[in-house]
């Protein structure tokens, strides 16, 4: 394997092997039920970043998860202020989970869907986690669809722009 020196070349091999990164991330994700974070820098030092089910949430997870496992290691108690942070992470993925309930409970409604007959508000947690289950999968169906929508796109084009080169050198 060699540097691609033609930037031209660099930038759209890039992009065509970020994409499959991308998929297969999305692939792991949903034939394991995988969380799975990448950050990706281009050779312009552009950052991408890449999720399933949310990078951020995934990063404070594995944040946190080291910053106990690192006291716990040394023997130490785990603090109250790093106790009360995660508390905190927790609550406010509640309320937004919450927040999330209602828009999609809306959506659902308006599309003629109605799983539940009740607000979001008044269903168990049980009730909540499989309709999370359900959106997530769908969720992840539509972003695994347009991450392959895209590579088979960017396929396509190249090959065409491939096809158009040899025209030009026969």
């Amino acid at each position: 394997m060699a540097i691609i020196q033609n930037r031209k070349k660099k930038n759209a091999t890039f992009t065509r092997r970020k994409l499959a990164l991308f998929k297969s991330a999305c692939q792991l994700e949903m034939e394991f039920n995988a969380e799975v974070g990448i950050v990706l820098f281009s050779p312009k030092n552009k950052a991408y970043i890449f999720g399933k089910p949310n990078f951020n949430l995934i990063t404070e997870e594995f944040k946190n998860e080291h910053e106990i496992s690192d006291n716990i290691n040394e023997g130490d108690k785990v603090d109250l202020e790093k106790r009360h942070k995660h508390l905190e992470l927790i609550n406010k993925e509640i309320r937004e989970e919450k927040k999330r309930g209602k828009e999609l409970q809306k959506l659902f409604e308006s599309a003629g869907y109605q799983r539940y007959e009740k607000a979001t508000e008044e269903l168990t947690h049980k009730e909540l986690k499989e309709l999370e289950s359900e959106v997530e999968i769908v969720h992840g169906q539509i972003q695994c669809n347009i991450l392959m929508l895209a590579a088979e796109t960017l396929i396509a084009l190249s090959k065409d722009k491939g096809d158009k080169n040899n025209d030009k050198d026969n």
